[in-house]
């Protein structure tokens, strides 16, 4: 039966520890799972993880359900964490400004974290230890009597998947915990996002079914700043089925728009009268154009 987590994290956000205590048993193997991934040895891998489980009880309050999903919500926490968690020290509490689904959440790859790490933060938070309602497979079992060698043995198995889940340039910037994400359309049905997170000075950008562009033009991509600097920044070049997945860097400047035009093979010091795409972060919200 899968976990009610938008549940938990209500009851969490209300101060109950013992729905922390069954929030910890239902999302720690895929919080571990991630830090063990991002982290250089187990201790550390541990200590991410101590701290992420901490940061989502301080931050329950903060998940809004209409805007994110709860496991992604919780492993945007988690990769924040491994960042150095500079969102939450700037007191930037909200969650992902955008809905993700249960799909985009890093989760094949769960592991089951060392019993002492459940005891430690819930000690940490004042929750009364209480039996673990996570079921235990041989798996997770040999993980616990062979410790760090058997986690190794286990992301080696799982690491592919979860390696192009986080290595998807699209999504780690949609993840990230200040990130908005806008929806691209095109005649009636949805074609793409673009992503963009101050935090961490980049715009991600995925287009679906992009016609391939004529002989010697390419698709390039602008990034306008706040000053209304037009910056050129990278070609776009769709995969087989006109698919576009990049990240580019924002910098310091801000970004007031994204733009793709077609443009000569070579690219262009300036965006021509072919546009194919704007979109546009104001003060009043989103302006999005599809040609």
């Amino acid at each position: 039966m899968t976990p009610d987590l938008e549940s938990m994290l209500s009851a969490v956000a209300k101060g109950d520890r013992d729905a922390f205590a069954h929030l910890y048993d239902a999302v720690s193997g895929d919080v571990y799972g991630v830090a063990m991934l991002r982290a250089d040895d187990a201790s550390a891998a541990e200590e991410l993880t101590r701290r992420a489980l901490v940061d989502v009880w301080e931050r329950a309050a903060t998940f809004d359900a209409g805007r994110a999903d709860a496991l992604a919500w919780i492993l945007a926490i988690t990769d924040e964490q491994a960042r150095g968690g500079t969102a939450a020290a700037d007191g930037n509490g909200g969650g992902l400004t955008t809905a993700r689904t249960s799909g985009d959440a890093p989760s094949a790859a769960a592991i089951e974290p060392p019993p002492e790490l459940r005891r430690q933060v819930l000690s940490e938070l004042g929750v009364p230890e209480t039996q673990s309602h996570r079921e235990v497979s041989p798996t997770q079992f040999m993980i616990r009597v062979w410790g760090t060698v058997a986690v190794a043995v286990l992301i080696v198995a799982g690491v592919g998947m979860l390696f192009r889940q986080l290595a998807d340039p699209f999504t780690r910037v949609a993840m990230a915990a200040d990130a908005t994400v806008i929806e691209v359309h095109g005649e009636g049905e949805t074609v793409g996002e673009v992503a963009y997170s101050p935090h961490l000075h980049q715009v991600g950008i995925r287009l679906a079914s992009l016609p391939g562009p004529p002989p010697d033009h390419t698709y390039q991509l602008w990034l306008l700043d706040e000053t209304g600097a037009t910056v050129p920044s990278i070609f776009l070049r769709p995969d087989q089925r006109g698919d576009v997945v990049e990240a580019v860097n924002a910098g310091s400047a801000g970004v007031s728009a994204v733009v793709v035009s077609l443009e000569p093979a070579d690219g262009a010091a300036s965006p021509g009268d072919q546009i194919v795409l704007v979109v546009t972060f104001d003060e009043l919200g989103v302006e999005e154009d599809h040609a």
